[in-house]
């Protein structure tokens, strides 16, 4: 109020940002942190971010696409960490999120559901590289993603899995065999690993 009269309405939104609890100001938090403490800090702030929407009124739809968005940034953030620890990739890759990550249809946090594509090699000693560096990076990427709220899957589900970090040819195997044999535990793999999605890495590999 000014003079008696109205100036502006204060709304739950302009107090989301004055306590750094808005989905953009968490954003801005996530992507300005240059270690796994700082981005762990920075995400415990998605469950606030959840309650305050759901008390605005906000539907289940876009808290998912917003939750699903911040997700995505942390995720992507432990991975630049990630390489920055492990050095760069000797090829190609795309980290994969599976389930109802790969969905986009989070709104609390479940269990790590991820899987490394790694581009094929023809030449076997950058094949054997390539492996060589994939297994510090997803044990890096599986602790951090832990400290930032994500527990491990139970069923070993993760890149941190050397079954679930396989050049695109395995891949292609292994989704070949599932359909044709499903029975052979078929119905679960595609459970999970039918609605990946790219969310890290080289997009054109998923593809």
């Amino acid at each position: 109020v000014e003079s008696g009269a109205v100036k502006g309405i204060i709304t739950n939104h302009d107090l989301m940002i004055l306590q750094g609890t808005s989905p953009l100001s968490v954003v801005q938090e996530v992507e300005h942190q240059q270690d796994v403490a700082g981005l762990a800090l920075a995400s415990r702030k998605v469950s606030q971010i959840v309650g305050l929407l759901l008390k605005e009124g906000a539907r289940a739809a876009n808290i998912t696409r917003i939750v699903t968005e911040i997700n995505d940034r942390i995720v992507r953030r432990v991975l630049e960490i990630a390489e920055r620890k492990t050095g760069h990739a000797p090829v190609r890759y795309a980290w994969l999120a599976l389930g109802s990550e790969g969905r986009g249809e989070q709104i609390f946090r479940t269990d790590q559901d991820n899987a490394l594509l790694l581009d094929d090699a023809a030449d076997p000693e950058l094949a054997a590289e390539a492996q060589r560096w994939a297994e510090p990076f997803a044990s890096f990427a599986k602790e951090a993603l832990v400290a930032c709220g994500f527990p491990p899957c139970p069923a070993g589900i993760m890149a941190l899995n050397p079954v679930w970090r396989q050049p695109l040819r395995a891949w292609r195997k292994y989704f070949s065999d599932w359909i044709q044999n499903p029975a052979g535990g078929g119905p679960l793999q595609t459970a999970v690993f039918f609605d990946f999605r790219v969310v890290h890495g080289d997009a054109l590999l998923g593809a």
